[in-house]
């Protein structure tokens, strides 16, 4: 099916990786792909791998994917980014989502498929949800070699059993890994459950201190970098025409970022 350029695939289950990639060898067009929430049938063996020689075997071309938007919460990760990153398939990912991940392996592939991509990559998501260990996921990211990279967008979704100053000292240390390249810099954070729009609760899930120096150094090192800081707060069992000042508190806690004179661009909302 070489008309087939773009391809979704979304609650699936597979046999195994190999049948995955099976399929995604039947499009030599195939360009843009997205996997999410995808399983293996519960037989399938833990240290299956698959076989490369037999997938060049029964294709023909190369499969160059550009654009990737992948779920890292996929069990057998490894196996399936092993097959992905040899022939028939040729990657050169210029925009690239990563739903993180908090399993070890899993976060170890993602940054082995970044890795790779170091001398394509134009456009990173990373989205980190609830349940996963924030830490341990942004601390393997280093993007210091990205030097294509011109877009960079961190999302965050709290829920109502947040840790304190969860994303902290790793955003910071990965702000430092950003190339000289980078144009574009978004952090989003959605904030679930909360029963107060007092600033110091729904504001409490970083060391802002330690961003705001992080931003005013990021800024000496790239002076036309702009960055977006998008604040959104969901609260639980109150009225939609509850419209708190969102932004004001943010701004307070960046003195030395805005006063150095960093393109930080605030957005709030409350829903």
């Amino acid at each position: 099916m070489p008309a087939v350029s773009s391809l979704d695939i979304f609650c699936a289950i597979f046999l195994s990786p190999s049948e995955l990639l099976q399929l995604l060898a039947a499009f030599p067009g195939l360009s843009t792909l997205t996997l999410q929430h995808i399983r293996w049938h519960p037989d399938v063996h833990l240290s299956h791998r698959p076989d490369s020689a037999a997938l060049c075997h029964s294709s023909v071309g190369v499969r160059r994917i550009e654009k990737l938007s992948l779920d890292a919460d996929i069990k057998m990760l490894p196996s399936f980014v092993e097959g992905l990153l040899n022939p028939p398939f040729a990657p050169a990912v210029r925009e690239m989502s990563i739903d993180s991940c908090p399993r070890s392996a899993e976060n170890l592939t993602t940054t082995m498929l970044l890795s790779r991509m170091r001398s394509t990559l134009e456009v990173l998501h990373v989205n980190h949800f609830p349940s996963q260990d924030i830490q341990s996921s942004l601390a393997e990211l280093d993007c210091s070699q990205h030097h294509k990279l011109r877009i960079v967008t961190l999302s965050y979704v709290f829920g109502s059993s947040r840790s304190v100053r969860a994303i902290c000292p790793y955003l910071p240390q990965f702000l430092q890994s950003l190339p000289k390249s980078t144009q574009q810099l978004q952090l989003r954070f959605e904030m679930h459950g909360l029963d107060s729009t007092d600033p110091i609760v729904f504001l409490d899930f970083t060391d802002w201190d330690a961003l705001d120096r992080a931003l005013a150094e990021l800024h000496e090192r790239l002076t036309a970098l702009r960055t977006t800081i998008d604040v959104r707060i969901m609260l639980d069992g109150r009225g939609i025409d509850i419209r708190p000042e969102v932004v004001r508190p943010v701004i307070d806690r960046l003195p030395r970022s805005l006063r150095g004179g960093a393109q930080i661009y605030l957005l709030g909302s409350c829903e």
